[in-house]
């Protein structure tokens, strides 16, 4: 265990010199050692991933150590995924509120992931809690749009979703509210409309 192995032996402060892609034990908030990827070094403070877990921070470097080898073997816990189907909205307050929706959702509970396709090292989940289909969900609350997938294998799915997107519009619902935002709507009323060449 990493707390116990720095209780016992405290790191030394600025004895460990962070470099960028480094693995190192950074402190986090709750004043716990954890293991941690270095993202970007300043001059007194670190951006790093708590690999286990996922988040970022940025830490003073004095609240950085060497890691003991016995820490590096394991890969870290934590994975990237990205919802399938689903995209943000351009506009940044409404995706902000998406992503609170997303998190509500989400944090502090067991879910189910059903990867559905991967595009290079990006993989694309969809997420379960009991039978509820949380992304579907969201984009029926009118909180995301559907990002629109070919194939015969995301047929079945790419219908509910679309089933979902019509009904939010239909009730006006989140970024719904005051009409169609999609690119096709604003290009009949001017706007994003393709520059003519000169």
């Amino acid at each position: 265990n990493i707390r116990e192995e720095f209780s016992t032996n405290p790191p030394l402060a600025g004895a460990y010199q962070p470099k960028k892609h480094d693995l190192c034990a950074a402190k986090f908030v709750d004043d716990q050692w954890y293991r941690a990827k270095v993202e970007k070094v300043g001059p007194s403070d670190v951006q790093v991933l708590y690999i286990d877990y996922g988040n970022r921070a940025t830490v003073p470097k004095t609240k950085l150590g060497s890691l003991p080898s016995s820490f590096h073997t394991a890969p870290g816990y934590a994975r990237l995924y990205n919802m399938a189907l689903m995209r943000f909205p351009s506009d940044e307050e409404l995706s902000s509120q998406g992503i609170q929706a997303l998190k509500e959702d989400l944090l502090d509970k067991t879910v189910k992931i059903n990867v559905e396709y991967k595009n290079g090292n990006d993989i694309f989940v969809s997420v379960h809690l009991g039978d509820e289909d949380i992304g579907k969900g969201l984009v029926q609350d009118g909180l995301f749009l559907v990002d629109r997938k070919g194939g015969r294998k995301f047929a079945k799915m790419m219908k509910d979703y679309e089933e979902a997107q019509t009904s939010a519009k239909k009730h006006h619902l989140n970024i719904w509210r005051y009409g169609d935002i999609t690119d096709d709507d604003a290009r009949e009323f001017g706007l994003g409309a393709p520059q003519p060449a000169r």
